[in-house]
């Protein structure tokens, strides 16, 4: 009986991820019942394989291995924070006993689009904040239409975190470009140092 459960689980996750990509808005709206288990073999299948690609397509194999150890961490805690975050507000600002599980797997499921665009920001890095403003879009819809809490106190609580997440990675972004275009600017000052030292030399 437990091996047929199983079987069906699966069955059903696999339905539900494959209609999830053909119609997001859509799927979004009927988070499913999924174990524990489900949903921990889930956030570690996708952030791997997130982690493995990124670093394939970075032509690094230590990246990969890196991704692949590191992001499903990363992802657990990301998933875990902004669903217990959620979890609070609703119960102290909404009055309302949310099935925390079932939130948990809302904000795994959101959390979808931005793993698809972290793989590809390679080509450039603001495909990021594409991912992120999905993900956030289909929060917000999750969690108006399954759980029916008020439409103003989403928009609010996930307009304020939107604006934080996008601006600290903005800082992050820009921080770390100018040290790029720092590096960049002293070779070719050295190099240009090297030509005139050897045009001295052979004068």
């Amino acid at each position: 009986m437990a091996i047929d459960q199983v079987k069906k689980e699966i069955s059903d996750i696999i339905k539900y991820l494959f209609e999830f990509y053909k119609h997001p808005s859509q799927s979004i709206k009927k988070v499913p019942h999924w174990s524990w288990l489900s949903l921990f073999v889930l956030i570690f299948i996708f952030a791997s394989i997130t982690g493995v690609l990124r670093g394939l397509f970075s032509a690094s194999l230590l990246k990969s291995i890196v991704g692949f150890i590191f992001l499903p961490i990363s992802a657990y805690i990301s998933i875990f924070l902004v669903a217990s975050l959620l979890y609070f507000l609703i119960v102290v600002f909404q009055n309302r006993n949310l099935n925390f599980k079932r939130l948990t797997t809302l904000v795994f499921i959101t959390l979808i689009p931005t793993l698809t665009m972290y793989v590809v920001s390679l080509i450039h890095p603001l495909i990021t904040i594409i991912g992120i403003t999905a993900s956030f879009i289909l929060l917000s819809l999750g969690l108006y239409n399954r759980f029916q809490l008020n439409k103003k106190f989403i928009q609010i609580v996930l307009t304020i975190s939107y604006f934080i997440l996008i601006g600290s990675w903005l800082i992050q972004y820009t921080n770390i470009n100018p040290m790029s275009q720092k590096n960049e600017t002293l070779i070719e000052m050295n190099l240009k140092s090297q030509k005139i030292l050897e045009q001295e030399m052979s004068n």
